[in-house]
């Protein structure tokens, strides 16, 4: 520490020196001038250049030079100026002293001095107190000692009183400290570690070092403060900020406030040293380092029991405890590491347990391990060692995991020379792990020795297995400093081998053959072989690396890969330029949903030749040709694309002409070219290229670009008929970020769509532009259509890419009469959509929640189909949006009567709410099996959770016929399973709904022989989670229907809901017609029940006997003495028919009689059991016995065109009939 004290002295002195030699000048500048020379002259080796002014007034100096063996120094532009009044005091004030450059230089062998430089001197005191106020110095440069310190401004506010020197303020700026540089030793590589470096004991105790920091004075130091400096050490050393708070006397340092800022991380402390026994120490420091962690350090105590403690906070957890009498020159000691951590210090390693005690001095020493590493077993290593300051004679090392041991002896010795043996046991040794993934077990021994640079490591057959198959590694390597005299290797794994021999020395000599019988051992092949040898030759430094192998049938599924067959063989040299040849040669492999690819690889390069590389890839649907020449290294090479050649599933493209490339400083430099269609279309690059990892260089442009292949990859069932036209540009350096811009247009062109029907539809456009720009942290992209077919639209949309923002948008939308007629084909289910539609939408918000506003609206709309309800005309809506919220308001016509709606939607943070009003008047609705015109006036409302629907329907008129049930009003029998039935369901919004349904007075039911008029009003109501609940009542008003054979007329019915709605409360009476009943008697039937116990009885007026009942009711007269049988074949027919008819139905399938089915016809006498079904599409087949009357009758219809039919009838009586069906209100 002698450089520091002596700059210290070195800086008071010329402060001195200069006041001193000033102030024996009056104030006059030709005294002044008078007493400089004299100064100069009684001063040696002193200088004085270009000096002016007066002392009290201001003096200044062009150039001060003090030159002697010992030191240099030189100061420019110096100005001093003193107070007159301090002077009347007896004070030295210096009230401005600044100088614009400052260099000192002291060699190194003038700057050993003796253990205490003072001794023998006096030391000097100011005669008058000096008071500096107002010190500017700038561009210093002092090299002590070959320390160099260099800084740009130093300010400094102090005072001189005797011995006491105080700081008030201390400021550095632009400052550097270089380490001396001649404190590297060149020890370190020689060959021997020379013994001076590890002594038994010290020359001299640590603390007789104390007195080179000794000071003759007491500096305080109020404030000192250091910025934007670096200290290069081993490493350089960024200090953006540091302060001091402290003072520096012969007794000791005391150091009460300490702050760095650094690259490396930030530290805070203070320390008391004592420069006088009992050497008394005392320090606290706390350092941060990113990404590193917390570092704690404390002690306190006498240099003869120095205690000591270290934290450690970070991946891991640290303690280190201790003592050290560093007074001792042997420096006895005793240290405790305890390390205990839960953090992931090495995945997948989950807990760290670790302990280390040593003690001992630099004459002996020993120390003890114990750790324990805990994942998804635990790992236990212990150690014990003992040594001195020449070497540790013996250690040992085991390590415990599972069933697993690794034991480890040895010694190891560092001074007169270095050597080091070991024996390494091995047994069952499993660290998968550790290692997070399939690892062998170990088995075998290793031994290592390292003797005066000469080593060897011996290992006669290491084994285990992998993945279940057995291993085996045999090495015998031997060498000398980084030379390898002898190396062999065996390696095997279930029948795989590969051998490698040689050695390494100035030149290598490596040869080696792999015979891979089954790839699959390996992790990743599922299947495959592999063979060949290769070897390795020539200067160390530029080898020839030669190999031939071969290999078929790899099977890799885990990529979903194959490999049929692959060969290469080379003999390249690896130098700058690459000298020999290549080649590489694939056959029938597949890739995912590519299929039997090929490829080639083809390289040569020999003297005075070009570079030539030539590829080939291809399959059955793609291809790719590349032919590259050149000459040149890895770092600066220069040649030509002379060709290449790409058919795609987007198209071909050629090479127009061969291109010059280059390779320079890590950048790949192309050439402009241009790239043609198989037509007439070409991308071209047209300035130079440039790729590389710091710069990206791309500009070019699309002409005539055919958008008919792209279209068949990426727009499905569509021709795209048109040309692209555009440029595009890429860039990015080191500067700058990447910045990317496309423009592309294309005019007159269309979209070819063949829809369902075979029809192609024509979408055609005059104008489309895209414009995409990515720079200066902000994405813009830009639409625009114009089409006198389909309407003009636009769209622009600029997002902020910044990271400390959440991706701000700011864009427009812009529709004019866009036409919805021409997409009326995309609508398979619609015969006609018509309308226009315009608006404007700005965007405004983020990303994830966008703002938007604007205005929309359809006008002149109209929308029919054959599956819609109702036909659409002169539809009209207005939308309106504004902070993330939707109004609409519209109305239409259906067949002259109008319905209005209006509602509103909402969707703050990406939650979707609203309502909706929907009134109409007299709408005519089709809804099969319905035909119906209604007034509806319904409410709906949404929100996260719940879909509201409230309000009336009322049924103006209509029809409700039914020829066959719906496939959902058939139920299953409860035995029956659905296959694939348990499927995933979205989650929906739960539906509450109150909606009353007013049948009005002109609804009419035609459903399986029943015909009525429906009358009443329905309450229909749901709540969130539970079935419907319908309450009210229908009343079945002039009704007729048939049963038993006859046709009833209903006197009353009502259907009472009150419940769920499939259950009503049924409660029904109907009679035969008196007009054809006999005996002025009333008979009929009364239902009444659920539809799941429905229970159905005769009635009769008078009352009678229940088979009489039955045959007033099928014949219209009673029981007469010949006719019992009848009776009780009608018995039957009322009771199983209707149970048979399903029987029927299946086996009609069975034999190819498509709806057979068993019914009655007829009434009375002439009743009949009628079986029918369809032969063919259209033939009708129907076969009738009758049951009162002995007659048989079979009956062929054929279906002429719709409703029109031919009917040809063979019983009692033969006819020919023609008949035509419609039906009325």
């Amino acid at each position: 520490m002698r450089w520091m004290r002596r700059s210290l002295y070195i800086v008071l002195a010329l402060l001195v020196l200069l006041v001193i030699g000033v102030f024996v000048a009056a104030d006059s500048s030709t005294v002044n001038q008078w007493a400089i020379r004299y100064f100069a002259n009684k001063v040696p080796g002193l200088s004085i250049q270009g000096s002016s002014g007066s002392l009290l007034k201001g003096l200044e100096f062009q150039t001060i030079k003090y030159s002697t063996q010992q030191q240099d120094i030189e100061i420019k532009h110096a100005k001093i100026a003193l107070s007159p009044r301090c002077l009347l005091h007896s004070q030295l004030c210096v009230t401005r002293l600044t100088a614009a450059g400052i260099d000192v230089v002291i060699p190194s062998n003038q700057s050993a001095t003796s253990k205490d430089e003072s001794s023998g001197t006096s030391v000097w005191t100011p005669f008058w107190p000096i008071h500096l106020k107002n010190i500017d110095l700038r561009h210093t440069h002092l090299m002590v000692d070959g320390h160099d310190i260099q800084w740009q401004k130093l300010s400094l506010n102090a005072s001189w009183v005797k011995h006491h020197i105080q700081i008030n303020t201390l400021n550095v700026q632009g400052w550097r400290y270089q380490g001396n540089a001649g404190l590297t030793s060149s020890s370190t590589h020689s060959k021997n570690m020379p013994t001076a470096l590890v002594p038994s004991k010290l020359k001299d105790s640590l603390t007789d070092y104390l007195h080179q920091l000794q000071l003759p004075y007491l500096i305080d130091i109020k404030h000192l403060q250091l910025k934007n400096g670096q200290l290069n050490l081993a490493q350089s050393i960024a200090i953006d900020n540091a302060s001091l708070h402290g003072s520096w006397d012969s007794q000791q340092l005391n150091i009460t406030q300490l702050a760095i800022d650094s690259s490396l991380g930030s530290i805070q402390g203070k320390l008391k040293q004592q420069f006088i026994p009992p050497y008394q120490s005392e320090f606290n420091f706390k350092a941060y380092r990113h990404n590193v962690g917390h570092v704690a350090m404390q002690g306190a105590g006498p240099a003869s029991a120095l205690k000591m403690n270290v934290i450690y906070q970070g991946k891991a957890n640290a303690t280190l405890t201790g003592h050290l009498n560093w007074r001792s020159r042997s420096l006895p000691y005793a240290l405790q590491l305890q390390i205990d951590s839960s953090d992931e210090v090495l995945t997948p390693i989950k807990k760290v347990q670790a302990k280390l005690d040593v003690h001992g001095s630099l004459t002996g020493y020993q120390g003890q391990l114990h750790s324990r590493l805990t994942s998804i077993q635990s790992l236990t290593i212990e150690s014990s060692f003992k040594g001195n300051y020449r070497q540790i004679p013996q250690f040992s090392l085991t390590a415990k995991s599972g069933s697993g041991l690794l034991q480890a002896n040895g010694q190891l010795r560092w001074s007169p020379q270095l050597m080091v043996r070991s024996k390494v046991n091995i047994h069952q040794l499993d660290l998968s792990a550790w290692a997070g993934q399939s690892l062998p077990l170990i088995n075998g021994l290793v031994n290592t020795s390292f003797i005066n640079q000469q080593w060897t490591i011996d290992s006669d057959k290491l084994s285990g297995t992998w993945l279940s198959n057995p291993w085996s590694i045999a090495l015998h390597i031997k060498g000398e400093n980084s030379h390898v005299n002898q190396l062999k290797v065996n390696a095997k794994l279930a029948n795989n081998e590969l051998l490698v021999k040689g050695a390494v020395d100035q030149n290598v000599a490596l040869s080696g053959t792999l015979n891979f019988n089954n790839l699959s051992a390996f992790p990743g092949v599922d299947a495959g072989q592999l063979h060949g040898k290769f070897a390795v030759s020539g200067l160390r430094l530029s080898p020839w690396i030669s190999w031939h192998i071969k290999g078929h049938n790899w099977k890799m599924s885990q990529y979903d890969m194959k490999l049929g067959t692959f060969r290469s063989s080379a003999r390249l040299r690896l130098a700058k330029d690459l000298p020999g040849r290549m080649s590489l040669a694939i056959r029938n492999a597949n890739y995912q949903k590519y299929q039997n690819i090929s490829a080639v690889l083809d390289y040569r390069h020999s003297a005075n030749e070009h570079q030539l590389l030539t590829v080939l890839l291809k399959n059955p649907k793609q291809s790719l040709a590349l032919d590259v020449s050149g000459q040149g290294t890895f770092n600066q090479w220069q040649g030509k694309l002379n060709k290449l050649t790409v058919r795609s599933l987007v198209g071909s493209f050629n090479l127009q002409k061969p291109t010059p490339i280059a390779l320079s400083e890590q950048q790949l430099h192309l050439s402009p070219l241009c790239l043609k269609q198989r037509l007439s279309g070409s991308i071209c690059l047209t300035q130079p290229a440039v790729f590389g990892t710091d710069q990206l260089a791309l500009h070019g442009k699309i002409q005539q670009f055919q958008l008919a292949p792209l279209a068949s990859v990426w727009l499905n069932n569509l021709i795209w008929d048109g040309r692209l036209n555009g440029q595009f540009s890429v860039t990015r350096n080191r500067l700058k970020p990447l910045a990317t811009s496309v423009e592309l247009s294309s005019k007159n062109g269309q979209l070819i769509q063949t829809v369902s029907s075979g029809e192609s539809v024509k979408y055609r456009y005059q104008n489309l532009f895209l414009n995409a720009d990515i720079s200066a942290g902000k994405a813009k992209l830009a639409l625009k259509e114009k089409s006198q077919q389909l309407g003009d639209s636009q769209a622009s949309v600029q997002i902020g890419l910044a990271k400390n923002q959440h991706y701000p948008l700011q864009g427009e939308v812009i529709l004019s009469n866009l036409k919805l007629a021409p997409y009326t084909s995309l609508m398979g289910s619609l015969s006609r959509l018509n309308g226009l539609v315009n608006g404007r939408l700005q965007i405004a918000g983020e990303l994830n929640n966008p703002d938007l506003s604007g205005n929309f609206s359809i006008t002149d709309g109209q929308v029919a189909g054959p599956n819609l309800p109702l036909a659409v005309d002169n539809l009209s809506s207005q939308i309106k949006l504004a902070h993330q919220q939707a109004y609409m308001t519209g109305s239409f016509l259906s067949q002259g009567h109008k319905a209005t709606w209006h509602g509103s939607v909402r969707w703050p943070n990406g939650e979707l709410s609203g309502q909706l009003a929907l009134k109409g008047n007299h709408l005519s609705v089709h809804y099969p099996p319905a035909n119906l015109v209604v007034s509806p006036d319904i409410k709906l409302a949404v929100d996260r959770d719940n879909l509201q629907v409230q309000g009336t329907l009322n049924i103006n008129k209509g029809t409700i016929k039914v020829n066959k049930l719906p496939q959902q009003a058939t139920s299953l029998s409860s035995d029956v399973t659905i296959v694939d039935a348990q499927q995933k369901r979205v989650a929906a919004r739960a539906l509450n709904m109150d909606v009353t349904v007013d049948l009005g007075n002109a609804l009419y039911l035609d459903a399986f022989g029943l015909t009525t008029q429906l009358v009443g009003k329905l309450n229909v109501q749901q709540t969130s989670g539970k079935a419907i609940q319908t309450t009210g009542q229908i009343d079945l008003q002039d009704g007729k229907f048939t049963a038993y054979g006859q046709h009833l007329e209903i006197q009353s019915g009502t259907l009472t809901f009150s419940g769920p709605t499939n259950s009503p409360m049924i409660d029904v009476k109907a009679i035969r017609d008196p007009q054809r009943t006999n005996d002025d008697v009333t008979v009929g039937v009364i239902a009444s029940g659920t539809p799941k116990q429905l229970t159905v009885n005769l009635f009769s007026d008078p009352s009678m006997a229940q088979n009489e009942q039955l045959s007033y009711l099928l014949r219209g007269h009673g029981i007469t003495n010949d006719s019992d049988s009848s009776a009780l074949t009608s018995l039957l027919l009322s009771t199983g028919l209707n149970q048979t008819g399903q029987l029927v139905t299946k086996l009609g399938n069975r034999v190819g009689i498509k709806q057979l089915s068993l019914s009655t016809s007829g009434s009375g006498d002439a009743t009949q059991v009628q079986v029918s079904g369809y032969l063919l599409p259209g033939v009708q087949l129907k076969y009738g016995h009758g049951m009162f009357e002995a007659s048989n009758e079979i009956t062929l219809r054929y279906q002429l065109i719709p409703k029109f039919y031919l009917e040809v009838v063979s019983g009692l009586e033969n006819a020919i009939d023609l008949y035509y069906e419609f039906s009325t209100n």
